[in-house]
């Protein structure tokens, strides 16, 4: 189990890894340098979205591609004709086991496809009327797992009240089957009466046989009664259990045993021992108890008050802190009382399952368009192929058609903030004395706007502000400047200061033909 753990663990780290490596950095090549070549571009969002991904596939998609795996192996298992050759189902048979304990599955998990396929093996070979040794094994593998399960049950009974000499684990078996009847069976339950007498067996696993022979009168009486009522007589027993193989012992007793078992029934009676736990078993001693000498009710009754009387004076401290600990956490497990917290569990609990349901749904259903796609012969598989890859360069150049729509001006998709590449000013006449700025970036959402503009200041550049501009096609630009300068040295020394910083790769050097009208602008 903790091999089967650790190779889960590690095959799903190494399979979410890998795709990071392989999957992650490609799409994140295609991004820069197909669809947003020359510029730089916030990819925080996409760079998650492939960090998610990764782990999906690597810890969720992989299992439901296990359960795939699974269900097919096991129709083809299903399908198989056993006319053919015990070899070859045999062999499925234990492969779909083995795969049961890879990587896809963790050990519970494992362990349940197990029990599934077992018992789908067993149900096969009952429907085939397979009854050889190795059907034998498997029936038994398979209500092990499922003792509720009736066909295996009559199955196991059958074979193994045909043999002579049953191993103790066999009458365990066969135990479990009667415990599963309330031992109504009354073929097996003299079986093993005969079994345990012959062995001359009083233990715990023997005593319900005897106690349920002598309830049924399954005419076995007289042999258990001689062999348990010296043992149940020599440990001075009288809980429920043995005072009711008591009253059925009764009626069958040796004369001098009978004085004393009808004295330890009317003293339960006297005592009201069942009166309030088991009302009908009381009843019976109060029958019992009537049918005694006066003599021994009065003595009886004294006993008993005496009894309660000496039990008045003693204190017993029955719950220790721990047991109360233990108690509060029975009453929360068997649902008489139930905190606030569990509806809340419970509720998150629902949607996680209806959530990991969808999810596999699709998964499953996208192996088996796999699975068909590759059935299709090789020219249609090409023109799938084809379709696809036309789709992508077609979505790659709307895109790449849309930004170039959008004009000179910086700016970026709804998303993801960029730079253009830096263009040299152009020079402006000697007695034109105009005022400079540097502008870094322009967005379309002023929260994208806001933290530009946040970094910058957190850096010690001073005099960032913001301009919005009305778009062509709706909504604003939001432009990230620097300062205002009067020569264009000083804009471009305070350029090459935030290059430095690593603040921005590129940037424009705007000539205004007036100061920057700062109240036109959101400085920040």
């Amino acid at each position: 189990m903790v091999y089967q753990a650790f190779k889960f663990l590690t095959v799903r780290l190494g399979a979410t890894v890998m795709l990071l490596i392989t999957a992650g950095y490609g799409v994140l090549f295609v991004f820069h340098e197909m669809f947003f070549h020359g510029m730089r571009a916030d990819d925080s969002i996409l760079k998650w979205s492939i960090v998610g991904t990764s782990l999906f596939v690597g810890f969720i998609a992989y299992s439901f591609m296990g359960d795939w795996r699974f269900s097919r192996a096991l129709s083809r298992l299903q399908a198989l004709d056993i006319d053919a050759g015990r070899e070859g189902l045999q062999r499925q048979f234990e492969n779909l086991v083995r795969f049961t304990r890879s990587s896809c599955f963790w050990p519970g998990t494992g362990a349940r496809l197990r029990q599934r396929a077992l018992k789908e093996y067993a149900d096969f070979l009952l429907a085939k009327g397979v009854d050889d040794a190795e059907a034998q094994r498997v029936f038994l593998k398979a209500y092990l797992r499922d003792p509720e399960d009736t066909r295996l049950r009559d199955v196991m009974v059958s074979t193994l009240t045909r043999k002579i000499d049953l191993s103790p684990h066999e009458i365990d078996i066969l135990l479990l089957v009667l415990k599963a009847q309330h031992y109504e069976d009354k073929p097996l339950l003299n079986f093993l009466a005969k079994h345990f007498l012959e062995q001359d067996e009083f233990s715990h696993k023997s005593e319900p046989v005897f106690h349920k022979v002598l309830q049924l009168k399954t005419g076995l009486e007289k042999q258990v009664s001689r062999l348990m009522l010296p043992v149940l007589l020599s440990k001075k027993r009288s809980d429920a259990y043995t005072i009711e193989f008591y009253l059925n012992a009764l009626p069958d007793a040796e004369p001098e045993v009978k004085p004393q078992l009808a004295e330890i029934i009317g003293l339960c009676f006297a005592e009201k021992r069942f009166e309030t736990g088991d009302p009908v078993l009381h009843d019976k001693c109060a029958r019992v108890f009537e049918q005694l000498p006066a003599p021994v009710k009065r003595a009886l009754l004294d006993e008993a008050d005496e009894a309660r009387l000496s039990a008045k004076w003693k204190k017993i401290k029955l719950f220790t802190a721990e047991d109360r600990k233990t108690l509060k956490a029975l009453l929360v497990q068997t649902g008489i009382v139930r905190p606030w917290g569990r509806y809340a569990v419970d509720f998150f609990k629902w949607c996680l399952a209806k959530i990991r349901g969808g999810l596999k749904w699709i998964v499953m259903k996208l192996m088996d368009g796999l699975q068909v796609f590759g059935l299709q012969n090789t020219r249609s598989k090409f023109a799938v192929l084809g379709i696809c890859i036309f789709l992508i360069l077609a979505t790659a150049g709307v895109i790449d058609w849309q930004l170039k729509k959008d004009g000179p001006v910086p700016g970026s998709n709804d998303e993801i903030a960029w730079e253009a590449e830096p263009q040299p000013a152009k020079p402006g006449p000697a007695a034109d004395h105009r005022t400079h700025t540097i502008q870094v970036a322009a967005v379309t959402t002023q929260a994208k706007a806001d933290h530009l503009v946040a970094s910058i200041k957190r850096k010690g550049i001073e005099g960032a502000y913001i301009l919005r501009v009305e778009r062509k096609k709706g909504g604003f630009w939001y432009k990230i400047r620097v300062g205002t300068f009067d020569s264009k040295e000083k804009a471009q020394a305070v350029a090459d200061q935030m290059v430095q910083l690593k603040l921005v790769r590129n940037y424009f050097l705007i000539a205004l033909k007036q100061p920057a009208n700062t109240s036109q602008t959101n400085t920040r």
